[in-house]
């Protein structure tokens, strides 16, 4: 099925994002039926997310828990199921099919109107891409073991980790050591697990990785996620700048 979903390119995206904003909101296109089982599959994630969320007694949009728990599902459904790669997901114009062709509605939804670095316009703020990528860098070999250490971040940890590729890009092995480290803080010492310390780590980091490569020192990525955290927490010293 995956197989067979289009692409949409930058140009398109921005003559169909006009067509939006000349009408005040998003209209959806006529879908083959192909990509109206996606869009349905899709939908339904939607609905399982709501309808969680409801129970929950919290906000059913506008939340991290939403981006959570529809970000998961999209994991789910695009690569357990169907085989969604990294080199696919690396592909904007994959990411744009979905988010203008086949859900732009819940991007609408989500993101609060028609914001088109949000749809299309920014390639690491592409709403859907971002939440892939979210799980796929934090991956823990399940949805239920990824899920237990991202249920205490915020929307700003999705930003800081998606959005923080790196010299060279992404340091996929690194990125999980680091998530599975900064989820345990929330229940072993959550004074450590805030918002403020992930973008100091995240900050330390970038300026580390330009000389040091985390897979090489003593101790390996684990020792050097630790010695990231430890940093701040045991001299108190705050990074000024990267």
């Amino acid at each position: 099925m995956i197989n067979m979903i289009g692409r949409t390119t930058r140009k398109e995206s921005e003559e169909l994002f006009k067509n939006w904003q000349d009408d005040g909101t998003v209209t959806l296109i006529k879908l083959s039926e192909t990509d109206q089982v996606l869009r349905e599959e899709l939908l339904s994630i939607e609905k399982k997310v709501q309808d969680q969320l409801g129970q929950q007694g919290e906000a059913k949009s506008n939340s991290y828990k939403f981006d959570l728990l529809f970000a998961l599902g999209l994991y789910q459904f695009l690569s357990i199921e169907n085989e969604v790669t990294e080199r696919e997901a690396s592909d904007d114009d994959f990411w744009r099919f979905i988010s203008m062709n086949l859900i732009p509605d819940i991007v609408a939804r989500r993101v609060g109107g028609l914001k088109a670095s949000r749809f299309y316009h920014e390639s690491r703020r592409i709403w859907v891409k971002t939440l892939w990528w979210y799980i796929y860098l934090s991956w823990q070999g399940t949805i239920e073991d990824t899920k237990s250490i991202l249920n205490h971040n915020t929307t700003d940890t999705i930003v800081q980790l998606v959005e923080r590729p790196g010299t060279g890009g992404y340091r996929v092995s690194f990125s999980r050591v680091l998530m599975r480290y900064f989820g345990r803080l929330a229940e072993e010492n959550p004074a450590l697990h805030s918002t403020e310390m992930f973008r100091k780590v995240m900050r330390l980091n970038t300026a580390r990785t330009r000389v040091v490569e985390p897979a090489l020192v003593a101790g390996g990525e684990k020792d050097y996620v630790k010695e990231l955290f430890e940093y701040f927490n045991e001299t108190g010293r705050v990074l000024q700048r990267s």
